[in-house]
């Protein structure tokens, strides 16, 4: 999506001063989608947390990827999830 291309291109001139990445989206954008966002972050030195990826409207498994990225979002920042 052009919106999104524009502030992933934004975030990489910026250096954003980020330490973890995450990336959530659906198959309607193409299945290479994480790949091609973060082939598009060079600039940034990211530790990425697995992509949460649906296809269509989001079912119970992909709400319980959602619930497993927050919590090691939280881990990774010393913080407890709920």
């Amino acid at each position: 999506h052009p919106a999104m291309a524009s502030a992933v291109y934004l975030a990489n001139a910026l250096k954003a001063k980020a330490r973890y990445g995450a990336i959530i989206g659906s198959y309607g954008w193409g299945v290479a989608m994480p790949e091609n966002l973060t082939a598009m972050l060079p600039n940034l030195k990211l530790d990425w947390f697995a992509p949460v990826i649906t296809g269509g409207v989001p079912k119970a498994e992909d709400y319980n990827a959602l619930d497993r990225l927050a919590a090691e979002i939280c881990a990774a920042n010393g913080a407890a999830v709920g």
